[in-house]
């Protein structure tokens, strides 16, 4: 004779079990998300979209990185303290940011606002610039074919 080892469990234990297993395993998918959040990582930006030609560059980057330091996390800078670091790369007009996730995200949106506020200069000048000159811009200029002529 064949014994058969038969187990019985309810409806309600078998969701229990279900609902242990699930919370266990989004338990350790919220704490890698947590920890990767908080962990330092290196990124690069490119400062170049920023920048005016009617400053001197190295003066516009250090504006940049000194406006990041004091506004994104200050107490997480190493100058401050902490663990984070930036670093300058003025010959392509980058940085380098050792930085946690969350810290990143910030620099990317203050970066995209900095960009949108420049290129939203830039189309304002073109379009004072367009209002000035008619369709003759030699006329309003006082141009005159023959320079020096007397």
């Amino acid at each position: 004779m064949r014994s058969e080892l038969r187990l019985k469990f309810s409806i309600g234990f078998l969701l229990f079990a279900m609902l242990v297993v699930a919370g266990y395993f989004y338990g350790l998918n919220r704490g890698d998300t947590d920890r990767l959040q908080s962990s330092l990582s290196l990124q690069t930006y490119s400062v170049a979209p920023l920048l005016s030609m009617n400053q001197p560059v190295e003066q516009q980057i250090e504006t940049i990185t000194k406006l990041i330091r004091e506004s994104i996390a200050p107490d997480s800078w190493l100058e401050q303290g902490g663990m984070a670091t930036l670093t300058v790369y003025h010959s392509n007009r980058s940085f380098v940011v050792n930085q946690t996730g969350i810290e990143h995200d910030r620099i990317q949106d203050l970066l995209a606002t900095l960009e949108k506020i420049a290129n939203e200069k830039i189309e304002r000048v073109k379009y004072d610039v367009s209002h000035i000159l008619d369709e003759n811009p030699k006329s309003q200029l006082n141009y005159n074919s023959t320079p020096y002529a007397s």
